[in-house]
């Protein structure tokens, strides 16, 4: 055999040595990720299966209902997963509440915490919308008070759609999910953490001696829930308490932000499977949960309604500016798609009113460091 003969010898076993060894590669490349995708498929089959069954199991509607779909507007598809939108409501159903009345409720209890929640999830910001108790919304209760359309709306076995309904002719607001929660509930969970540090804004009292000094306060579930509630020792009635549980809410973004993985499944998960009523499956539950973690304190916005009280029909009601709303609802609540003039919005107009709130929202980072 010539040298040039054995060369070209060498070289065919040697490439079809390579080639072997490349075939063997790329086998045990598909092995590895074919084993992968077993195991992907069973981890997502596995999380499918315990997510429907803790769905089915604890998340609840039994007292809120549904939003029924052909009532309430939701956000158009063409902005779903980069907005969402939720209606927050805290329900005072407790006799022995000085703003609870059964027949105002219509048994269902009292909506007296209403917030809006725009979560422009894309950009990483929430806009908080607080609306007052006392908010005029005309003939649609007997108080003319939008804090008893959750009870005595048509929609008797679905209340929340009642409120919703309101939220979509009235501002002209989407409503993808909702969440309500008993009063009762911020006790069980503040102690169930150790209670909680907040800043008061505001000296607070009652009229059996119960008092808060303004300052620093490491406080308990009841003493949080009887702050969140006392309104009548201030001269702005429902708008200074607005303003102190901003300063709960940004006690409460600290608190969740320093929570472990045990605090939220072993503590938080069971209060709110027993406590809240909303129509979050759990996937979406825990989405936004890790997605609302992620975010810094200068991340979130919280603001209060534009107008201001007046009396109609003998009620102390709070009337909305349409113009004001407008142009408050444009700038922070509407992150996707056109705005809507003061015109197009379904408020109560021609009402007069001496005094209207001053423009004073905040970011919570700047009530945090308060």
């Amino acid at each position: 055999m010539s040298q040039n003969d054995q060369y070209r010898y060498v070289s065919a076993a040697r490439a079809k040595s390579k080639k072997k060894s490349r075939v063997k590669v790329g086998r045990l490349i598909f092995a590895i990720f074919f084993v992968l995708a077993l195991l992907a498929l069973a981890i997502f089959g596995t999380w499918k299966i315990l997510s429907k069954k803790f769905t089915q199991s604890y998340i609840r509607q039994d007292q809120a209902g549904q939003l029924l779909a052909d009532v309430v507007e939701s956000t158009p598809d063409e902005y779903k997963g980069d907005y969402v939108s939720i209606l927050v409501a805290g329900i005072a159903n407790d006799v022995n509440d000085p703003d609870y009345d059964p027949a105002e409720s219509g048994g269902k209890g009292m909506t007296d915490i209403i917030m809006y929640v725009s979560y422009d999830v894309k950009n990483g910001k929430v806009n908080i919308l607080q609306i007052p108790r006392d908010t005029y919304v005309g003939s649609l209760t007997s108080t003319g008070k939008i804090n008893a359309v959750y009870g005595q709306g048509q929609y008797k076995d679905n209340p929340i759609t009642n409120l919703a309904e309101v939220i979509n002719t009235q501002l002209k607001l989407p409503v993808d999910y909702y969440g309500t929660v008993d009063v009762a509930a911020f006790t069980e969970i503040i102690d169930l953490l150790g209670g909680i540090d907040m800043y008061v804004p505001y000296d607070i009292y009652d009229d059996v001696g119960n008092t808060v000094t303004q300052g620093s306060h490491h406080i308990d579930g009841a003493t949080a829930r009887w702050i969140l509630r006392q309104r009548h020792c201030y001269a702005q009635a429902d708008i200074q308490r607005m303003e102190t549980q901003q300063y709960f809410y940004a006690a409460c973004f600290r608190l969740f932000k320093s929570c472990s993985v045990r605090d939220l499944t072993k503590v938080l998960l069971p209060i709110v499977s027993y406590r809240v009523n909303t129509n979050m499956d759990f996937d979406t539950m825990c989405s936004l949960a890790v997605s609302f973690l992620k975010l810094d304190s200068s991340d979130i916005y919280l603001d209060k309604a534009r107008g201001g009280s007046t009396m109609v029909n003998g009620q102390s009601v709070f009337v909305l500016n349409p113009v004001r709303v407008a142009a408050q609802l444009n700038e922070r609540f509407r992150p996707y798609g056109d705005p809507v003039d003061s015109s197009q919005l379904g408020l109560a107009t021609g009402i007069a009113v001496p005094v209207e709130i001053e423009d004073s929202g905040k970011y919570l980072v700047n009530i945090m460091v308060e």
